[in-house]
């Protein structure tokens, strides 16, 4: 029983992968590929950047 409903869901989500019920392309952002990489490099940068400053706190407080 719990497989049969597993394939109905699945089928369901397919159907409305297939026909959504709205138009996503009016409501995504359309901007050109270089802006859309510049703002990933940027946000990439600055999860790096905390992840770095974190590592550092951490190494100085187990150093004291």
């Amino acid at each position: 029983m719990k497989a049969t409903v597993r394939r109905y869901l699945r089928a369901a989500g397919s159907v409305l992968d297939i026909a959504p019920s709205t138009d996503y392309t009016k409501i995504t952002k359309t901007q050109g590929d270089y802006q859309a990489l510049k703002s990933d490099f940027r946000r990439i940068g600055g999860d790096f950047g905390r992840a770095i400053a974190a590592a550092n706190a951490s190494k100085v407080q187990t150093a004291k």
